[in-house]
């Protein structure tokens, strides 16, 4: 657990006291959390979570559709693309189809184009995956219908840029 995540209402109403414009949660706090938000903010629905204490940790498991981030108001989904797991063709299927449910619904749609897995550091992930990994997964979500993409930092400047020259579509 995080701090943020003790009280996700009061954190959502300090976040739009703030300044945010827009934020990434699944289904459940989306519903706990619509009174803070108010319609000032874009909200998108996270359409996969991790069974994080289970023997392949970072497997990922579809928990919502477009379809339900649509009935429940969400602006738009968000996608977590970590690859090198068993389940990579599902995940690359799933981020296909999603794609073609956006544009149908005029929703927004936003991927995770990360290094695969939350407890490892940035340095070793780099090391392990290196920027090239970054790449192809972030211009694999451009080239399956993603609106922006957001990735890990990459370590300085100039690599960056690279990836955001390489990926045609906004990345944060």
């Amino acid at each position: 657990p995080y701090p943020g995540q003790i009280d996700v209402a009061k954190a959502v109403k300090q976040s739009v006291a703030g300044g945010a414009t827009a934020m990434i949660m699944s289904k459940g706090f989306l519903r706990l959390c619509a009174p803070g938000w108010n319609g000032r903010i874009g909200i998108l629905d996270y359409l996969f979570t991790y069974a994080a204490l289970s023997p392949d940790p970072i497997q990922q498991v579809a928990i919502s559709t477009v379809e339900e981030a649509a009935r429940i108001g969400a602006d738009g989904v968000c996608f977590f693309v970590g690859l090198s797991t068993k389940n990579d063709p599902y995940v690359l299927e799933l981020l296909g189809k999603v794609g073609d449910l956006c544009d149908r619904y005029g929703m927004v749609f936003a991927a995770e184009a990360e290094f695969p897995g939350f407890y490892d550091s940035q340095q070793s992930h780099l090391e392990k995956h290196g920027i090239k990994y970054l790449k192809f997964t972030a211009r694999l979500c451009a080239e399956l219908g993603c609106d922006f993409i957001s990735t890990n930092w990459t370590g300085d400047r100039g690599s960056f840029a690279d990836l955001v020259d390489y990926v045609k579509i906004p990345v944060v």
